[in-house]
């Protein structure tokens, strides 16, 4: 984490600036791999879990170039910092002595003040340096209370930036970033950045375990901070909602499963309002309409029992979201592709599905979920390839 030296606060608000907008940069070039598996069991949304996006090295080495750029501009600018705070000492002391000097050339007719004592008290000194340049240093508390709270804010985004900026690399560390957020949430429990940040460290860092009451547990935690900000309108705190309320459906009886395949669309549909070009998103309304759409007779006819108006979908607008998530895309979506394919498949349309999977079979592929997707892809190719 960048560290700022106590007497120049004055500068951070600069420093966290420039962070920023070298950080939106980075934010452009990869977007984050977010999707569900919906495994619904009688219109459940019960085995949701998050694909991951495919990242390549050489995007790896650019992000790290593009920090250590970063960290050497901070120095510039905080070298920048400290020689304009030595000018306008030297300014500040430069006057004071030609005011004195006036003051004493004019000692038959000058009547002295109150605030003239006041004036020479700090004239001069470092006392007077210090509150010119840091505000916390004065006693006036009151005035104190907004350079406070503006440091703390610009500071917070940094941090953030930082947790982002680790969740695109390959070196990701869910546990650290997960109580790191935990913290945070106890620290700023009205930011809703922080919050919906804690909710994808929470899907993170449960994947690691297999215990399911264990898993049960981080994933209650990251729907409790979810829930107080439920009205509020953020499209990634909606999307992340959404997937801990389907992989907290996996662990619910059957009733409960349906229900949360409901809520699970419907805060899906309030992210895409608000971020209509999110391909992640298209992808998740995808996914949950071509399992709406692969149910059987007699699973449909058990939802029936539950809704007076089961949900409804057909593969076309599976595909559609589909298409659309491809659309939006700015890498490679290797389990998009293949439920696309799947779909096509659905409805006989074999050319369509065999060229994408072809596409899918001779991509590289980096992590186990991108494993895992192509070798279900050369499966689906030597089944079908014979249907052309």
């Amino acid at each position: 984490m960048v560290r700022f030296p106590k007497q120049n606060r004055t500068g951070r608000f600069l420093i966290a600036m420039f962070i920023k907008r070298i950080m939106s940069n980075l934010e452009s070039s990869t977007l984050i791999a977010a999707a569900i598996g919906v495994t619904v069991g009688v219109i459940s949304v019960a085995g949701m879990f998050l694909y991951q996006q495919f990242i390549e090295k050489r995007q790896y080495k650019v992000r790290n170039h593009n920090l250590e750029l970063v960290n050497q501009r901070i120095a510039e600018l905080q070298e920048e910092l400290e020689a304009l705070r030595q000018q306008q000492k030297r300014k500040k002391r430069s006057a004071a002595a030609n005011r004195k000097h006036t003051l004493s050339s004019n000692d038959n007719t000058y009547v002295s003040t109150e605030n003239d004592v006041d004036t020479f008290s700090t004239a001069g000194t470092d006392i007077a340096d210090d509150e010119f340049f840091d505000c916390s240093d004065t006693e006036d508390a009151a005035g104190d209370i907004e350079p406070r709270e503006s440091e703390s804010i610009n500071l917070l985004e940094v941090e953030l930036m930082e947790i982002d900026a680790q969740e695109k690399t390959e070196e990701r560390i869910e546990e650290g970033t997960y109580y790191k957020l935990q913290d945070l949430t106890k620290l700023h429990p009205n930011n809703v950045d922080v919050i919906w940040r804690f909710a994808r460290a929470c899907y993170n860092y449960m994947n690691h375990f297999s215990d399911i009451e264990h898993k049960k547990k981080i994933i209650s935690k990251g729907l409790e901070a979810c829930e107080q900000f439920i009205n509020v309108e953020n499209a990634d705190l909606h999307k992340w909602y959404a997937i801990l309320i389907g992989l907290h459906g996996e662990y619910l009886p059957l009733a409960e499963k349906i229900k949360n395949g409901s809520v699970f669309k419907n805060h899906v549909m309030i992210a895409l309002k608000l971020r209509p070009k999110d391909s992640d998103l298209h992808h998740l309304l995808g996914r949950f309409r071509y399992e709406i759409s692969n149910l059987t007779w007699f699973e449909r006819k058990v939802a029936t029992t539950f809704f007076s108006e089961p949900p409804n979908a057909s593969y076309e607008e599976a595909i559609e979201s589909f298409e659309q998530a491809e659309e939006f895309a700015t890498e490679p979506h290797l389990e998009n592709r293949l439920f696309l394919s799947k779909a096509y498949i659905a409805i006989s349309k074999y050319e369509k599905a065999i060229y994408l999977l072809n596409e899918i079979c001779q991509q590289p592929v980096v992590t186990k979920q991108d494993q895992n997707v192509q070798a279900e892809a050369k499966k689906l190719l030597q089944t079908y390839s014979s249907y052309l």
